[in-house]
C-alpha cells in the first residue's frame, strides 16, 4: 500500500486537470520558479542605545535583488512597543512618516536613489510596470515583541538587477535614536549572486 493508495483520487475520478500558470511580472517580486542565490552579509547598518537595525542577507535572482533586514529596540515604554509594528505600514504622508517608521534606502552606483516611502501604492495593478529601479516591501520574516523590545525582520525587493558599483545601503529610525546612516554593498558580489540564479523547471 501506497501513500496515493490511502490519500489519492477517489476511484472512479480523473485526476484534475492542470490549469494555467498565473506568471507575475519581473518587477513585482522574485521569479517564481527560480531558486534564489543565498548571500550572507551580516553587518550592521547603524545602531543606538536603544536601536540597531542590520542587513542579513541578500538573495540574487535573474530579474533582481532581495534583502532582509533585522531591526531591533529595546527599552521602549509599552506605547512604543504597542505601536510600533502598526507604524511599519506605508506612511500617509512619505514626506512625514511616523518616528516609528524604519525609512530604508538604496543610492545604485549610477546615483539613482530608492526607498521604501513610496512602495507599491503608485502601482494599481502587477499590470501596470513602473518606470525605473524600484525598491519595495517583499518578503521577510515578521517579528516579535515583548513588554519593551521589538524585533523585526523586514524583506525588500529591489528590480532590476542592478548596474556595476557600489550599492549604498541607507537607515533612519527616529523612535529609537538612529540617524540618517548608511553602508556600502559590494554591488559586483550580489550581481554574481544574480547571475547564479537557477531555475526549478527544465521547460
Amino acid at each position: 500500500m501506497s501513500f496515493l493508495d490511502v490519500f489519492g483520487t477517489p476511484p472512479g475520478e480523473d485526476p484534475p486537470e492542470r490549469g494555467e500558470a498565473y506568471s507575475a511580472p519581473a518587477w513585482f517580486g522574485p521569479p517564481a520558479d527560480e531558486l534564489g542565490a543565498y548571500v550572507s552579509l551580516g553587518v550592521a547598518v547603524a545602531r543606538s542605545d536603544r536601536g540597531v537595525v542590520a542587513i542579513s542577507h541578500a538573495i540574487g535572482y535573474s530579474t533582481g535583488l532581495g534583502f532582509e533586514l533585522v531591526a531591533q529596540a529595546r527599552d521602549l515604554s509599552h506605547r512604543d512597543t504597542q505601536r510600533l509594528f502598526h507604524e511599519q505600514h506605508l506612511p500617509f504622508d512619505p514626506d512625514e512618516p511616523a518616528a516609528g517608521f524604519l525609512r530604508v534606502g538604496l543610492e545604485l552606483a549610477d546615483g539613482v536613489r530608492l526607498s521604501n516611502l513610496g512602495g507599491r501604492r503608485h502601482w494599481p495593478s502587477p499590470e501596470d510596470p513602473p518606470p525605473g529601479p524600484i525598491l519595495m516591501a517583499h518578503g521577510g520574516g515578521g517579528g516579535m515583541s515583548s513588554d519593551r523590545d521589538v524585533l523585526m525582520r523586514p524583506g525588500f525587493w529591489m528590480w532590476p538587477v542592478p548596474e556595476s558599483g557600489t550599492i549604498r545601503l541607507s537607515c533612519e529610525w527616529p523612535l529609537v535614536g538612529i540617524p540618517f546612516s548608511g553602508i556600502d554593498l559590494d554591488g559586483e558580489q550580489l550581481r554574481a549572486a544574480c547571475g547564479r540564479a537557477r531555475k526549478l523547471w527544465a521547460d
